[in-house]
């Protein structure tokens, strides 16, 4: 990750009728759980994976938990619309480390919000890590 730009892989985020983020652009995507696990098991460097509603393979609750488990290095970010907002806050008490509004925030804001998420994530990391 740089200052600007990171290593994102989006879980079944479904495009909005918005323009998208550069960001997003540049990401892989997967369709299913097994799909974004098959990118990681590849080494694909991955800061953060953003996760939508409809995978086609599991419910998000259990992707969360999953990936949480299998990869608890990597940030998990909800994206969402607004009116889902109260499905990203079980999915972050459930193990995602933040969530974004996508038909609400700007480029800006989302980019700020995933970067946080990820420094957050890694500050968490190590706090486990010193603990262990």
């Amino acid at each position: 990750m740089t200052d600007d730009t990171f290593d994102l892989i989006l879980l079944c985020v479904r495009p909005c009728d918005e323009p998208q983020p550069d960001f997003i652009g540049q990401a892989r995507r997967a369709d299913s759980l097994g799909g974004s696990l098959r990118l990681l098991a590849e080494k694909t460097p991955c800061d953060a994976i953003l996760i939508g509603l409809e995978i086609a393979d599991t419910l998000p609750v259990h992707a969360i938990r999953r990936l949480s488990e299998a990869f608890p290095d990597i940030a998990l970010v909800v994206c969402v619309h607004a009116h889902e907002e109260a499905e990203a806050l079980k999915l972050v008490d459930a193990g995602a480390t933040d969530y974004i509004l996508s038909d609400v925030m700007d480029e800006t804001n989302q980019k700020s919000r995933i970067s946080y998420a990820i420094q957050r994530h890694a500050a968490r990391s190590l706090f486990r890590i010193a603990f262990e």
